[in-house]
């Protein structure tokens, strides 16, 4: 008898929306924020498991009830944050909710979400619990109605469309919490002008899209340097680029960085050091960008530099880039030649060959002994 083994269901692969994505990144720094999920669960994980649920549903039953309660429980952390700053104070889920919004939002703005929340919430938590309630059924048609969710069959509610659209209607009041562009300049200009140090507003802020980002670090001066390195803002620049083969300068850390680099050479120069550079990490921004960088760096900082540039190859990793970054090796060689105790080793550079060009992988650069003699350099700027 042939041995057909177990049969085993393989679940299918979740990939979220883009929408999705940014839902995840907002609720989790929302988390940060105000701790609305228990310590090592965080919003982004129940939303991945109720859609995964949805995605699978053909081999659960029970998967509208067990998606629900992950959106329940988004939402009821929403009430308890807000509970365990204001104990002992008698408060609705809505004045609860409308607390929380309030961290974005003037009051009667918070409060209209706050109401689409808390029905969001009252919807789920009733299909979550089966409908045990009496009446709980035709109560959750009229909230779906006052929704805007229109119920074509009663008596087969809910079906899986209705809670589509009930998804659906939570991310979009999830989407109206956030803010328009001029909203968030305002807030990012009165943190700015505050001095404050809340990393998890700061993030909050970010999450709400790139132009926060963009904003913020235009605005930001090089007070802000050495707490946003140590608060971690500044990770993005350790990241692979998704496109190898071309870039822009568009990451504002980076360009926030570059404006550093002549105010707070030192801070900037440990930034850079800190940045593993490799083929399995290439980011030809983040290469661009630290040798625009290195040189605007005096030549203490820039002697520090030269032997990661020399041992991570720099420019054999920029290879498909062109020339022009020949003269950014030329400052960074003529800010170490004036530098008074080089001036014997920057003759000698100049009797050498190593002034020569030749042809690299079919690009005109500068040779990588221009590396040697940065190296050098190095050894009596440590003296």
């Amino acid at each position: 008898m042939e041995d057909k083994g177990l049969k085993i269901n393989i679940e299918k692969p979740l990939k979220l929306e883009l929408h999705q994505e940014w839902i995840c990144e907002y609720l989790d720094c929302l988390n940060e924020k105000e701790k609305i999920c228990a310590e090592g669960v965080l919003p982004s994980d129940l939303i991945k498991g109720a859609l995964s649920v949805i995605l699978n549903k053909d081999l659960n039953p029970d998967w509208m009830a067990q998606s629900a309660h992950s959106y329940r429980e988004i939402l009821c952390g929403f009430f308890i944050s807000q509970r365990n700053k204001n104990s002992g104070t008698k408060i609705t889920n809505i004045e609860m909710i409308g607390e929380l919004m309030k961290i974005l939002h003037e009051k009667k703005r918070a409060q209209e979400i706050a109401c689409a929340l808390n029905n969001t919430y009252r919807a789920f938590t009733k299909i979550a619990h089966h409908f045990s309630e009496k009446n709980s059924r035709s109560d959750t048609v009229k909230i779906f109605e006052k929704l805007g969710i229109v119920i074509n069959d009663k008596d087969n509610f809910p079906r899986k469309e209705d809670f589509q659209l009930l998804i659906q209607v939570f991310e979009n009041i999830i989407k109206e919490s956030s803010l328009d562009p001029l909203k968030i300049h305002e807030k990012i200009d009165y943190f700015i002008k505050e001095n404050n140090k809340d990393y998890s507003y700061l993030r909050l802020l970010f999450s709400l899209n790139y132009d926060a980002r963009r904003y913020y670090f235009f605005r930001a001066d090089e007070s802000w340097l050495n707490w946003l390195w140590q608060n971690d803002f500044l990770e993005i620049i350790k990241e692979k680029a998704k496109d190898p083969t071309s870039y822009s300068h568009s990451t504002p850390e980076l360009n926030y960085i570059v404006r550093m680099a002549e105010k707070n050479p030192i801070i900037v120069a440990d930034i850079v050091i800190s940045v593993p550079i490799s083929a399995k990490t290439f980011n030809p921004e983040v290469i661009s960008q630290f040798l625009q960088i290195c040189s605007k760096l005096p030549a203490k900082q820039l002697a520090l530099i030269a032997p990661k540039i020399y041992k991570e190859k720099w420019i054999s990793l920029m290879k498909g880039f062109g020339s022009h970054f020949g003269f950014k090796f030329k400052e960074m060689f003529k800010t170490l030649a004036e530098a008074k105790f080089c001036v014997k080793c920057f003759l000698r550079f100049k009797k050498t060959k190593m002034r020569k060009r030749i042809k690299i992988y079919g690009q005109t650069i500068l040779f990588i002994s221009v590396i040697w003699n940065i190296l050098e350099f190095s050894i009596f700027l440590k003296k």
